[in-house]
């Protein structure tokens, strides 16, 4: 069975998103103060 876990993170200034799939992993990161809305989807 493959699992899949996705993380978002905009508490911060900081941007991220990361996809576990198995034992693969994807992530992004950006410095985007007040523009979260605009970058999250994309990633």
């Amino acid at each position: 069975m493959t699992y899949k876990i996705l993380a978002i993170d905009t508490a911060t200034e900081n941007c991220s998103v990361a996809l576990l799939v198995g034992d693969k992993t994807y992530s992004r990161s950006e410095l985007a103060p007040r523009d979260h809305t605009k970058k999250v989807l994309p990633m």
